[in-house]
Order: structure tokens, then C-alpha cells, then sequence
């Protein structure tokens, strides 16, 4: 595996789940609805100070530190439409024709971390996410799927689903 993935997945493996909501409060879970109205996107500055974030800020910090090391990456966001709820995100690079997921909150194919292609990472984050949120049936056209590059810090969940959408 390449030393420059190797090094941020080590860094991403120091932060815990957990977020400081829009309350200061460090919340490591909680019932969904509180989730929903209390979670604020944390800098990259803030996960890394205090070794704490979702997936949101997990990818967010994977593609800063690579950017760091000049790896190409990018985020992105799997939404599946009909539940409010079911996302993700996940930071993808490509090195040498390969793809590599940065990725520490679900373990996607026994903790595999190098692909042949982008889909076959796509394909297991879309069997996280119906396994996740329960999701049956299960319809592979609702997840929608975007790339970003950044995301503003501070956002709750419903603007940060929006500014990724725009």
C-alpha cells in the first residue's frame, strides 16, 4: 500500500465517533431526532484537536491530509433519498490506478482499503448504507451520489445535505 495512505489512515485511526454539537457539548451518540437538530459540521481543526468526528469530518480531515501529501482525492456524499437519515461520506483517493478508501467509521469488506475501480468502493458503501439504516426494501437508484472537494464548517445536517446537493 502506498506510504502516503498508509500514514493518514494511521491519523484517521486516532479519531473517535463522536461530534461537539451546536449545544459545545462533545456527544458521542444520541437518539436521532437530537441528532438531527443539534449536529454542526466541526472544522478540521477542531477533529483533529479533539479526536473526535462523524464520517462527515472524518473525510473531510482524510482529504486535507492527503492534499497535504499532494494525493489526489475527493469526497463523497451517499444519499439515499427516500430516508432522511441514510448518508455517508467517504474520501476517496486514486494512486497509481488504484483507488483507495479512507474510511473509519464502517468497515467495508473486512477492512479492505485498495480497489481496481471507484465503483467497487461505491458498491460496498451502498451495502453499508442499506445495512445501517435497515433499509428494505432496498432500491439502488435513491442513493444518490456526490463529489465535493470541501465542506464549510459549521453546517448542521439539513445545510449540510443542501450544500452538498448544490
Amino acid at each position: 500500500m502506498n506510504k502516503g495512505i498508509e500514514s493518514v489512515l494511521e491519523r484517521l485511526d486516532q479519531i473517535k465517533y463522536g461530534w461537539i454539537g451546536k449545544d459545545k457539548v462533545l456527544h458521542k451518540y444520541s437518539k436521532q431526532d437530537f441528532f438531527l437538530s443539534n449536529y454542526r459540521l466541526m472544522s478540521i481543526d477542531e477533529t483533529l484537536e479533539n479526536n473526535v468526528g462523524t464520517n462527515f469530518e472524518n473525510a473531510c480531515v482524510a482529504k486535507k491530509l492527503l492534499d497535504d501529501l499532494n494525493i489526489d482525492s475527493h469526497i463523497y456524499f451517499f444519499i439515499y433519498e427516500d430516508k432522511h437519515i441514510a448518508t455517508h461520506a467517504i474520501c476517496i483517493a486514486n494512486v497509481d490506478s488504484k483507488y483507495y478508501s479512507l474510511e473509519n467509521n464502517w468497515i467495508l469488506d473486512n477492512n479492505r482499503r485498495e480497489f481496481d475501480s471507484i465503483e467497487d468502493i461505491f458498491k460496498l458503501v451502498k451495502i453499508q448504507l442499506r445495512k445501517t439504516y435497515v433499509i428494505e426494501p432496498f432500491e439502488e437508484d435513491k442513493v444518490s451520489i456526490f463529489k465535493v472537494d470541501s465542506l464549510e464548517a459549521g453546517l448542521g445536517y439539513d445545510e449540510l445535505l443542501e450544500s452538498v446537493r448544490n
